[in-house]
């Protein structure tokens, strides 16, 4: 998500599209810009690793709290990390047809709804 942040920043300086008056002086433009469809694209992909990662990561921290067997939580989360990673460089870097985006998004919404179920599952008992 970090980079993401300088991805942004790249595409700005690449466009001459900035949002702000007082950053009009870096790229010589006489105008504040906010259409520009690369930087947009861009600020979508920060704004859904912004909504997506945050509950992954809290949810496999519950998860991997609840003892599940080290092999199939190793598998969950490394696959899931994989799928948002492949999920931002095609949304933000290299936008590729639908299927990819929503494959990899569907791959990490499963493996956190499978690991709150299991949460769930674990701590019912002590409700």
């Amino acid at each position: 998500m970090l980079c993401m942040s300088l991805l942004t920043a790249r595409q700005r300086m690449k466009t001459k599209t900035f949002a702000n008056p007082e950053d009009l002086r870096m790229g010589r433009t006489p105008e504040v810009r906010f259409n520009d469809a690369n930087v947009e694209r861009v600020r979508r992909a920060h704004r859904n690793d912004l909504e997506n990662v945050l509950p992954f990561l809290l949810m496999s921290l519950a998860y991997v709290a609840c003892g599940p067997h080290p092999l199939t939580a190793k598998l969950l989360i490394r696959i899931g990390a994989c799928a948002r990673v492949i999920h931002t460089i095609v949304y933000a870097c290299v936008p590729l047809p639908q299927p990819a985006r929503i494959l990899s998004f569907f791959l990490t919404f499963g493996i956190v709804g499978f690991e709150a179920v299991y949460v769930i599952v674990r701590f019912i008992k002590y409700i």
